[in-house]
């Protein structure tokens, strides 16, 4: 089963802005965001997890399991 989370709490567990997460996400180097209603969108909480991890492993000189080359699937949401 997948968590969904908003904004706000992306921001947190990256530490973040908006803005850095949306362009991050255009270069393909964030996992893109889950259309939830018309208005409303969020991130599967376990894909970020997983990039912060890629982040701290990279950090740790452990590249073989870096995936911030991944370029994450297509959910595009309106900002």
């Amino acid at each position: 089963m997948f968590k969904i989370i908003r904004l706000p709490d992306v921001q947190l567990k990256t530490g973040l802005r908006r803005s850095a997460i949306y362009q991050k996400i255009a270069d393909g180097e964030f996992p893109r965001q889950v259309k939830l209603s018309t208005r409303s969108c969020g991130w599967v909480e376990s894909e970020v997890d997983a990039w912060i991890s890629a982040r701290i492993k990279r950090r740790e000189g452990k590249d073989h399991d870096d995936i911030s080359s991944t370029k994450w699937p297509n959910r595009q949401c309106k900002k």
